[in-house]
């Protein structure tokens, strides 16, 4: 089968620090159990991995990450996730004494700045986002009385902005097309709200590349976690912009392989922000194989 690869493609920026600062908290504590705060990354085989080399995994979906925290023994160690903490979650390392190493995502960061810098000047935040994202749940944790979560197709209280100039800022994984319908409505309702964009590169440039794939294609297969927004939105974006391909969303190659792909000429490979090169290139080989 033809295949189209689209770029960028593997591990983004944000992905690699985190696995590094994971690494580096291992190599300087290499007798301690290590604390992952949360999902590290959204990518199941990775973390599966990080499990193996006898980091302790905090899962969130067990039970909140305060009370993780909360349970940990002084000096530990503890890495937070590449998505964002709670800034209450810095106090109590600090009161603990944890040995805390911050994978945070530099555009996370910037956010969270800007985030800070509005609220100090007395301003609300509307943050456009996908309810129970980490990422959105961090963020909103700045503070919870003044920063509104505005998510798609969910009611939105416009009365609780109590400030005429808010900021608008989105969670870095929305799409170009989710972040301009919200600030189409949202700019009806408050004429001088300053709009930040500030998704992060490899968002905008994996989106873009999705919508500039070969037109002639007659399948689409994205690699990347169910717990991934930015592949959601990558698969989202496929299927409006493509109606009559078929989309495809796969974790790995394990999962691929248990989908038939006979009948289709010609493919187009995209993958989120968090698979592995060497996922993606196994994935390539495989349907270039196929006949």
């Amino acid at each position: 089968m033809l295949v189209s690869i689209l770029s960028p493609y593997g591990f983004c920026e944000g992905v690699v620090k985190a696995l590094q600062t994971a690494q580096k908290a291992r190599s300087e504590h290499p007798s301690s159990p290590i604390f992952l705060l949360g999902a590290l990354v959204h990518n199941e085989p990775v973390i599966a991995e990080l499990r193996r080399e006898g980091f302790v995994i905090c899962d969130e979906k067990k039970r909140p990450l305060s009370e993780w925290i909360a349970s940990l023994e002084e000096g530990s160690v503890v890495v937070f996730s590449a998505h964002g903490h709670d800034p209450k979650f810095d106090v109590i390392a600090k009161q603990k004494h944890l040995v805390v190493y911050d994978a945070t995502c530099r555009f996370v960061l910037d956010n969270a700045s800007l985030i800070r810098m509005e609220l100090a000047q007395g301003n609300d935040v509307i943050y456009i986002g996908e309810p129970n994202h980490s990422e959105s749940a961090a963020a909103l944790a700045i503070s919870p009385e003044k920063i509104h979560l505005y998510s798609s197709g969910a009611p939105f209280d416009f009365g609780v902005v109590q400030s005429q100039t808010p900021l608008v800022i989105s969670q870095t994984t929305m799409s170009a097309q989710d972040v301009l319908s919200a600030e189409t409505v949202l700019k009806t309702k408050f004429p001088k709200a300053k709009f930040a964009d500030k998704r992060c590169f490899s968002t905008e440039r994996r989106q873009e590349a999705v919508l500039n794939a070969p037109k002639d294609m007659d399948l689409f297969v994205i690699m990347g976690s169910k717990a991934s927004n930015n592949t959601g939105k990558l698969v989202d974006i496929a299927t409006k912009a493509f109606p009559k391909a078929e989309v495809i969303r796969i974790l790995d190659l394990a999962e691929l392989k248990t989908i038939g792909l006979t009948g289709y000429k010609k493919a187009v490979l995209a993958s989120g922000a968090s698979t592995s090169p060497s996922d993606f290139e196994s994935v390539y080989h495989y349907i270039k194989s196929i006949k």
